[in-house]
């Protein structure tokens, strides 16, 4: 889950601005800078970019980073491929959620004692079920590490919009829906990674891997990872009740 299908990402150090450089194959996509990407109380600021993959942008690639300058060497970056435009996105053909750390972490959380928590952000795509209704969302992510042998991480997801269709059209598809239940996650063998326990319905899925540096019983720093057919929901006073499905990928730094 950490690389979208056939697409490989770097991202360089040239100059004032980062830069990304999205290839699929044997073709290569560049797109120099960032756009501001709105924050919720990070400790860095979040940039990203949509890197649009074809002429007529029907396949596109969207990441946000917290690359603070150019000799960063410590920086998370997430975000999706899609195959298709946001209007007709599929979420089961031609989408990928992207996430990676610079700095993956090699110790073993299990070996420590305490908690830690995490705060950053969510984007991705979601399809408002039984309609028409696609778009992109993102959101604010916590997450709180219990660490030792029997330790989870547990999750919330909250303040999702679809942040396009909001600054650029004013009302949001996304308003009235609430969050997704709290999610939880096992750690992996190494105690490096986590993977769910449950997520709020039989079909969702997430997990992810924590980033930073590792040696004298160091805390991670960092997490990063992806989600799949989180639900929300919305309730009408007739009692109708719809239901969004959300994927994508997340990123947060320990506060």
């Amino acid at each position: 889950m950490s690389s979208a299908e056939g697409v490989t990402v770097a991202i360089a150090h040239d100059g004032l601005n980062p830069t990304f450089v999205v290839s699929r194959g044997s073709t290569v996509w560049t797109r120099d800078g960032f756009k501001s990407s709105p924050t919720y109380g990070n400790n860095r600021v979040w940039r990203g970019t949509t890197t649009k993959l074809n002429a007529d942008a029907t396949q596109r690639f969207r990441v946000i980073t917290d690359i603070a300058h150019p000799s960063d060497m410590d920086y998370i970056a997430f975000g999706y491929w899609s195959l298709h435009p946001s209007a007709s996105q599929d979420l089961d053909n031609g989408f990928e959620p992207y996430y990676r750390g610079s700095m993956p972490y090699i110790g073993n959380v299990k070996n420590l004692s305490g908690q830690a928590t995490y705060r950053g952000n969510a984007i991705g795509a979601y399809s408002i079920l039984g309609t028409s209704i696609r778009g992109d969302f993102e959101g604010e992510v916590s997450l709180t590490a219990s660490f030792g042998s029997s330790g989870q991480v547990e999750g919330r997801m909250t303040r999702i919009v679809d942040i396009k269709t909001l600054y650029l059209e004013y009302h949001d598809p996304l308003s009235g829906f609430g969050n997704p239940a709290p999610f939880s996650a096992s750690y992996g063998s190494s105690g490096r990674s986590f993977a769910n326990t449950s997520c709020g319905t039989a079909d969702c899925d997430w997990g992810g891997e924590f980033l930073g540096p590792s040696g004298n019983g160091a805390v991670p720093t960092g997490a990063v990872g992806w989600f799949e057919n989180l639900t929300v929901h919305k309730d009408s006073d007739s009692g109708e009740r719809r239901t969004a499905r959300l994927d994508g990928a997340f990123g947060a730094q320990r506060q």
